[in-house]
């Protein structure tokens, strides 16, 4: 199964104090535990996260968050993914039609991914994306 990963899950991941922390864990963790899963995160999704930990937790949380990333990355255990013009231009495309308020692009672009890269899942519990998408919601 390939899965690509949203901040709100990441982060719940990451810290204890989040209500999601066990539900994100369980799910991230079985997905591990299977031998043809592979999970994705893209860029933006590293920066966003980075953002709100600095803004919630700390400057030095955020930094400490990224270099885990970034060992994961470098294990194997996650996949990176670059934005890229395709992916940018069908967020876009998919932002432009969205008809409610507080959309974000970053979740726009993760969608774009998702539909590029022909994922099987969204590591997510945001509701903005199609149900069939996710894994849990």
């Amino acid at each position: 199964m390939k899965v690509i990963i949203d901040s709100d899950l990441l982060i719940s991941l990451w810290y204890k104090d989040q209500p999601t922390h066990q539900k994100a864990k369980k799910i991230y963790f079985q997905i591990h535990e299977h031998k043809n899963s592979s999970i994705y995160i893209l860029n933006l999704n590293v920066q966003e996260s980075a953002t709100v930990i600095s803004k919630k937790y700390s400057q030095t949380e955020a930094v400490r968050f990224t270099r885990e990333i970034e060992d994961n990355i470098n294990k194997k255990l996650i996949t990176y993914i670059k934005l890229t013009n395709k992916i940018e231009s069908l967020a876009w495309q998919i932002f432009a039609k969205q008809t409610k308020k507080n959309i974000s692009f970053i979740d726009c672009a993760v969608l774009a991914t998702f539909q590029i890269y022909k994922f099987d899942k969204i590591l997510s519990f945001d509701d903005f994306y199609p149900p069939s998408s996710l894994i849990i919601s």
